[in-house]
This record gives C-alpha cells, sequence and structure tokens, in this order.
C-alpha cells in the first residue's frame, strides 16, 4: 500500500482523497484513540458505526481541510432506491470529483460487544453490497474495513446450561484464519500498528490465536492444555482493521468479458483443431483403389465432353 494521502485533478488544482490515504488516516487516527474506540464499543445499543464515522471525519478533516468525505446527496450510490435509498458511509471526493473514477465508495463495519461471532458475516455483507452500486457509480473504486475486538465480555449459555465467554481458543482461531483472507492491521498500547497482508499469516500466528484464550483460562484457575503455545507479549492485539480495497465494478465487469472471450476463442480454436484432426484422419485411412476410382470417373467425364 503506497503512503500516498492525495493526488491533483489534472488541470483543476483539486486535491482528491486516494483510498491508500484514507486507510493511512484511519490507521493513524485508531493508533491515536485507542481508548475512545474502546468506549466507542462498550457503550449499549445497536452499534457504534455513527460514532466511528464522526470521530473519524473530524480527524481527517483537521488533518486535511480540503478532504471530501462526501455530503449525505453523494452517499446514495446504490441500485435500491425505494422505499429508502441506500447509503454508502463514505464517498471519498463526492462532491469535488468531475470525474466518478475519482470516488471511492467506503463501507464501514464495526463490531459490537457481544457479536464477535458475528462480525465475520457482517463484514462479508458489507463487501457484497459493495456490488450493488448503481449504473452512475460503476467506475468508483470500492472500500470495505471493519473495526474488530478480538475480546468479548459477553458470556453465553450453552446446550448444557453452563455459561461460556463468547471467545474461546476455538473461536479466536477460527477468526484469526478468517483474517488471512484479507488485509489487516492490529493495535497495541504498546507497539506500532502490525499490517499483515492477505494470505501472509503463518501456522502459528494461528496457534497463539487461540493461546491467548487459553492464558486467560489458566490465571483463572483452569489449566492450559498439554502443548499450549507460549505467547510474548507482543503476540496479544485485541483491537485490529479489516479491510478489502476492490477495483470499480465497471473494471470487473470488463475483466470478465474480457475472460469470456478469452475463454471463447480457446474453445473455437480446440474446435478448429478438433477438425483438423478428424479430416488428416479420414485422409490417412483412404484406401488408393478409391482414389483411383474417383481418378477414373473424373477422367471419364473429360473423355465423354470431348467426344
Amino acid at each position: 500500500m503506497t503512503e500516498q494521502t492525495f493526488t491533483v485533478e489534472p488541470g483543476s488544482g483539486t486535491k482528491l482523497l486516494t483510498a491508500d490515504g484514507f486507510l493511512t488516516l484511519l490507521f493513524a487516527w485508531a493508533d491515536e484513540n485507542l481508548n475512545t474506540i474502546a468506549k466507542f464499543w462498550a457503550m449499549p445499543g445497536e452499534g457504534w458505526e455513527d460514532s466511528l464515522r464522526t470521530a473519524l471525519s473530524t480527524y481527517v478533516e483537521g488533518k486535511h481541510p480540503w478532504a471530501d468525505l462526501g455530503a449525505p446527496q453523494t452517499r446514495a450510490v446504490y441500485e435500491t432506491k425505494k422505499p429508502k435509498p441506500k447509503q454508502a458511509d463514505f464517498v471519498l471526493n463526492g462532491t469535488v470529483a468531475d470525474s466518478s473514477s475519482d470516488k471511492v465508495i467506503v463501507e464501514v463495519k464495526t463490531q459490537s460487544l457481544g457479536r464477535l461471532k458475528d462480525f465475520k458475516n457482517d463484514f462479508e455483507a458489507d463487501v457484497a453490497k459493495l456490488d450493488e452500486v448503481d449504473e452512475d457509480h460503476t467506475d468508483c473504486a470500492r472500500l470495505a474495513f471493519g473495526v474488530f475486538f478480538t475480546s468479548d465480555w459477553t458470556q453465553s449459555t450453552n446446550e448444557k446450561g453452563k455459561t461460556v465467554p463468547a471467545e474461546n481458543a476455538k473461536v479466536s482461531t477460527s477468526f484469526t484464519e478468517w483474517l488471512d483472507d484479507y488485509d489487516h492491521v492490529y493495535f497495541s498500547q504498546t507497539y506500532e500498528p502490525i499490517r499483515r497482508a492477505a494470505g501472509t499469516q503463518t501456522d502459528e500466528q494461528k496457534k497463539k490465536a487461540g493461546a491467548i484464550y487459553r492464558k486467560k483460562k489458566s490465571a483463572t484457575g483452569v489449566k492450559s492444555p498439554a502443548g499450549a503455545v507460549e505467547l510474548e507479549e507482543w503476540d496479544v492485539h485485541e483491537l485490529g482493521i479489516v479491510y478489502k480495497l476492490l477495483p470499480s465494478k465497471k473494471d470487473v465487469q470488463e475483466a470478465l468479458e474480457r475472460a469470456r472471450q478469452e475463454a471463447e476463442r480457446a474453445r473455437q480454436e480446440a474446435e478448429r483443431a478438433r477438425q483438423d484432426d478428424e479430416e488428416s484422419s479420414d485422409s490417412i485411412f483412404e484406401t488408393p483403389s478409391s482414389k483411383r476410382k474417383r481418378g477414373n470417373t473424373s477422367g471419364g467425364s473429360t473423355k465423354k465432353q470431348k467426344t
């Protein structure tokens, strides 16, 4: 990911916030406001996406007063218009960009208290939602990001009537394995944000994700299982951001069409090769007598015409 915060629109001097630049500002804001984010998360209610959007907008515009995160009228970018238009959470450059290809549609998902197990599906629903942009926004880049906590205070009751924590070694390991499908960042009070690209986590890191909760249980008197992974201080990061940057819907459609055309060309070439093989096989198995017979017939016909 580049560290370029903005580009300049050719011929206008207008500064445009890039997707990479927006992510850089998002990570900086999160790293500087860990306690604020923790308070947002712990508030009772339906969620804290509005709180995040307000705080992040204030931070970005404080750093870059020119930044355009999209006025409300620019955020109705989806096909669904009735009974109420679906809106994106941000549309970067939504007001100032002359071309929609310079806009970035952004969806935000926050993990609410007690919804650790639901966060994966909630985030993936936002990624899928980005495929529903209308015709006027098919050439906009698209970004989904989600803010999560790997710990959850809420407890639930299992089928045997016992109270169990929402997070446990199995849930944490599964969550970490899922994160490996996406680019993501971990934060802590001690270390610089740790960025990990999709597909780069090691088996050891995935094992340690489960060990975080085994270690917590052992502190309460529950014995850790044999072979439990030993944790270092820097292995424990409770706050993170997962994100996925998608090309424009138009680019995706054009790529699919090119792939379809290539597949059709390959099919036609294979069909031509098959026909050539059949014709070659026919000539190989043709008998000399049949060739003479055709030659005699042709000669006789010519002779008759001369007579």
